[in-house]
């Protein structure tokens, strides 16, 4: 359970298509008259805040197959709707790795001014460890010291920037909780084994304090920990889109965005990370369906707010990857390998470390992360989700 995210689904490709344009949105149809993006989450809204150090010189930085470019980076889905409003391409609102050896040096945190888009690979809700943190072991991808700041952090540093409000005029997209599957997943994989493993992955989950009753549950380990740690899994995930709603209610709508497209969760675990891990998929599925329940709830009647369902949209297109024109659903792009850098890892994955032959209708660069073709899909599913509400 340790990867470090998944991708969203794409809907009947006939009605996007038809909808939106097959490459994702290239004629503009800004109707309300945007004048900017303003994007929070985790790495797949991420424009590249890891572009720095190692993961540039490696010819990587956001997470699909990378063009190797810094200066024309492939196109994520934020580009395409951004394309589609005739608005500027996001940009990164915080830079920086806190690396360390073996991956490489740590770049300064830095921050980006008129950049609008604080999504983060790694991110999570409200707590500040996600996938590769630097607080993280080696083995699970620690090194690569990912700044990882909490879309609660993310909101709050672009009110400081811009006033403590949202124009008029600003759409808003927020999609995350992804990498809280995953640690949460972390947690309920080494429960079983117990010991300070047990305790530690609970810490990192944001279980426990290491010092209560749960942590000496999971130091115990066998049945009665796996099964105390699945029932906090699926509880941490419900509280997690209730957290993550209230966010939306007070400090996005209630400090004056009137145009909020929030994504909910996909079907993970019919991703190549859930067909990998077949004995997990069904907790996986479970915690999704607790998130999107609680963050539906939360945001029920919000004016102001449109939820993409991408997991309904994400199971039928990974049931039938031919109606989006996708030639694979279930296997990943990017190579592993041993000599494959971070294990084939979509930050720093390109053409010249992706699988024999042609992956261009690939839905997945790793076993979660969109391909570019994945990623025109999104922008499709969006300005779907936009045009219904009346806003494109």
């Amino acid at each position: 359970m340790k990867r470090i995210k998944w991708v969203l689904g794409a809907g009947v490709a006939a009605l996007l298509l038809a909808s939106c344009g097959g490459g994702g949105g290239s004629a503009s149809s800004n109707s309300v008259g945007f004048t900017q993006v303003a994007s929070f989450g985790d790495s797949l809204s991420d424009p590249g805040a890891f572009a720095v150090g190692s993961v540039a010189l490696l010819g990587g930085g956001r997470y699909t197959i990378n063009s190797g470019s810094q200066t024309a980076p492939t196109k994520i889905w934020l580009d395409l709707i951004s394309t589609q409003l005739s608005l500027p391409a996001p940009c990164a609102a915080v830079k920086g790795l806190t690396s360390r050896a073996p991956f490489g040096a740590p770049v300064a945190r830095t921050t980006q001014a008129g950049c609008t888009n604080y999504a983060q690979g790694g991110s999570r809700v409200i707590n500040p460890i996600g996938p590769a943190n630097s607080a993280l072991p080696d083995a699970v991808g620690g090194a690569v010291g990912q700044l990882t700041e909490p879309v609660t952090t993310q909101i709050s540093n672009y009110l400081a920037a811009n006033g403590n409000t949202f124009g008029p005029k600003t759409l808003v997209t927020v999609l995350a909780g992804g990498n809280d599957i995953f640690l949460n997943g972390g947690g309920v994989s080494a429960a079983a084994g117990g010991g300070m493993g047990a305790v530690g992955a609970g810490l990192f989950a944001g279980w426990t304090n290491g010092a209560d009753a749960l942590a000496a549950t999971l130091a115990a380990g066998g049945t009665t920990a796996t099964n105390a740690a699945i029932a906090q899994a699926i509880t941490t995930m419900s509280q997690a889109g209730t957290t993550l709603a209230n966010q939306i209610k007070t400090e996005i709508v209630g400090k004056g965005a009137k145009y909020v497209l929030v994504m909910n969760l996909p079907d993970v675990a019919s991703s190549p990370y859930g067909v990998e891990n077949p004995t997990a998929a069904p907790l996986v599925n479970q915690m999704v369906q607790a998130f999107n329940a609680s963050l539906t709830a939360g945001l029920s009647g919000v004016s102001g707010v449109v939820i993409g369902d991408t997991y309904t949209t994400s199971r039928d297109q990974f049931t039938n990857p031919g109606a989006v024109g996708a030639s694979n659903s279930t296997n990943r792009a990017c190579k592993r390998a041993p000599d494959n850098v971070l294990d084939g890892a979509s930050l720093v994955c390109n053409s010249t470390n992706v699988i024999a032959g042609d992956v261009s209708k690939y839905l997945f660069a790793d076993d979660v992360h969109p391909t570019p073709y994945g990623h025109q899909l999104i922008a499709q599913f969006a300005a779907k989700v936009l045009a219904a509400a009346g806003w494109l």
